[in-house]
């Protein structure tokens, strides 16, 4: 069976991403290594034996004893120490806190981690919680490439899996792209590209969602840029959760390559979690 690894950086004693970890490890019925980063220790007289048994037993206490396989200690580059962990233990899933910084965009390391992981990634926010009730996948279904159909399946199937094991609700989402220049100059209306697109779009998304018993009124197809539709659906629709796509190093999804990935996570504020095929290195 494929690990999990649970990032903890205690600074600031935010435990969110180990009481998140604690429900997912449960409703799963799986087990998980967590690693606890102490970057923010610079008098290592302040790091002794006690403080990191103390440390360990919270996350005994969190997570259930019977749910942590390992509790690491580590220290330095975060992305580079996850990556390779990941490659030498076959982990599946990696659990880890994301924070913005002053303007509003992902750390060094969370990107790290979005464009060279190779494994699925849940980046949780800090905050109260008490369950994913809502679930929204974004697919890219217009003219797929068959690693792009790979990755619209695997999408589905995590977001299925995942709303089934929470009785969440999930709602599906894709996006007609506009360019951001014809929104701009309002060169031409989206209402129009909508009447245009959206019947054979329509078509192929209940194409791709019909096995997984998605209602007709939770499939949304909208005209616009990316980020901003998704964020628009996930907001209207209160998601807890966004789940998306990747195809390897180059970034997230077809859909979501280069500055197209940097603006949707730039605008999101939930949970995300980045899914990919897994492939050798």
């Amino acid at each position: 069976m494929r690990k999990n690894l649970v990032v903890w950086n205690h600074q600031g004693n935010n435990q969110s991403v180990l009481h998140k970890a604690a429900d997912l490890l449960k409703a799963h019925d799986q087990k998980a290594v967590v690693v606890i980063f102490i970057n923010d220790f610079h008098d290592e007289e302040r790091l002794n034996t006690k403080h990191i048994a103390s440390l360990e037993e919270q996350v005994h206490h969190i997570l259930g004893a019977d749910r942590v396989e390992e509790c690491l200690i580590a220290k330095g580059n975060k992305a580079a120490w996850i990556i390779e962990y990941c490659r030498e233990h076959d982990v599946e899933l990696v659990i880890k806190p994301w924070r913005r910084n002053k303007q509003h965009f992902y750390t060094k390391s969370d990107w790290q981690l979005i464009r060279h992981l190779n494994s699925h990634l849940l980046l949780v926010r800090a905050g109260k919680w008490d369950g994913y009730h809502r679930i929204l996948a974004a697919v890219d279904v217009f003219e797929p490439s068959e690693v792009q159909k790979a990755v619209n399946k695997l999408v589905m199937e995590r977001a299925s899996f995942w709303a089934e094991t929470r009785n969440s609700q999930l709602d599906v989402v894709h996006c007609i792209t506009m360019s951001k220049i014809a929104i701009e100059l309002d060169m031409v209306e989206q209402i129009e590209v909508e009447k245009s697109h959206k019947p054979l779009r329509e078509a192929q998304l209940d194409k791709l969602v019909e096995q997984y018993q998605v209602p007709i009124e939770r499939r949304h197809v909208l005209a616009g840029r990316p980020e901003q539709v998704i964020d628009k659906v996930a907001n209207s629709l209160g998601a807890d959760l966004i789940v998306l796509g990747s195809q390897g190093k180059r970034a997230v999804g077809n859909l979501y390559l280069g500055d197209t990935a940097t603006r949707i996570l730039e605008h999101l504020s939930t949970d995300i979690l980045i899914v990919r095929p897994m492939v050798d290195e």
